[in-house]
């Protein structure tokens, strides 16, 4: 298959082309001032085959189209998909090139429990069969291999975990099954969320959601520890606090 990606010339300013198709060709052009970001998504299995899907963040394309047309680049290497967009951005320097910030231990521990939660009731399910005598009673083995893969699973999405800001850029990570790196420019962001469950609360962590008119509408940063989301918030958000943190600040005087 064909792919080609360029920068041309359109009606109001520069606007990115893909073009791809060996007998019938296909483009779409996408205006750069309606850009907010770049996604760079990495689905369980293409990650296994070292692919990537790159999209752009952008207002007046529909990212549920079975065309893609958010997607810049066929499914490519993470190196080269890294690469590709900082040719776009420059001559700012890359956000993906940012190194992120790790989460606490706590968002770790959360996974474990949720793991072990799972585990708890795929075994009653089992030990439910066995009475019933639907299976064996050596399936029990089974419940052990099954913690275990959820453990592994637990640690792969903490350490997927990530965020930063970086010049204009907001950067989170995170995903199991899909993990996603987004860069997402901060003025792009039009609500700014934090909020926490009761574990959450009870492990000290808080999610900050950043929500915008572009792509998917909003991206999250799970699991911050509780004094570091505010911080984030107020970078992924300028302005958007300071009512909010003016009010605290004369309560608390």
């Amino acid at each position: 298959m064909k792919f080609e990606l360029s920068r041309v010339r359109g009606p109001e300013s520069t606007e990115l082309r893909t073009s791809q198709g060996l007998f019938t060709t296909r483009e779409v052009n996408r205006d750069e001032t309606r850009i907010r970001g770049f996604h760079i998504s990495q689905p369980l299995f293409w990650r296994w085959m070292g692919v990537t899907d790159t999209l752009v963040i952008t207002t007046g394309l529909s990212l549920w189209s079975m065309t893609q047309p958010a997607a810049i680049l066929p499914r490519v290497p993470l190196a080269l998909a890294r690469e590709v967009t900082a040719d776009i951005m420059a001559p700012e320097a890359s956000p993906f090139d940012a190194p992120l910030t790790k989460h606490p231990s706590a968002a770790l521990r959360r996974r474990l429990w949720w793991a072990t939660v799972i585990t708890l009731i795929v075994g009653a399910i089992l030990v439910v069969l066995i009475i019933q005598e639907v299976i064996a009673l050596e399936m029990l083995w089974a419940i052990l291999g099954f913690w275990l893969f959820a453990l592994a699973g637990a640690f792969v999405a903490y350490r997927a975990l990530g965020h930063t800001i970086t010049g204009k850029y907001l950067v989170v990570r995170s995903g199991l099954l899909n993990r996603s790196t987004v860069a997402l420019k901060t003025e792009a962001t039009s609500t700014i969320v934090i909020r926490e469950s009761l574990f959450q609360r009870r492990l000290g962590l808080q999610t900050v959601s950043a929500m915008t008119a572009a792509g998917y509408g909003g991206y999250d940063a799970p699991d911050l520890a509780r004094q570091d989301s505010l911080e984030f918030a107020t970078q992924a958000a300028p302005g958007f606090l300071d009512e909010f943190l003016e009010d605290e600040a004369r309560s608390n005087t």
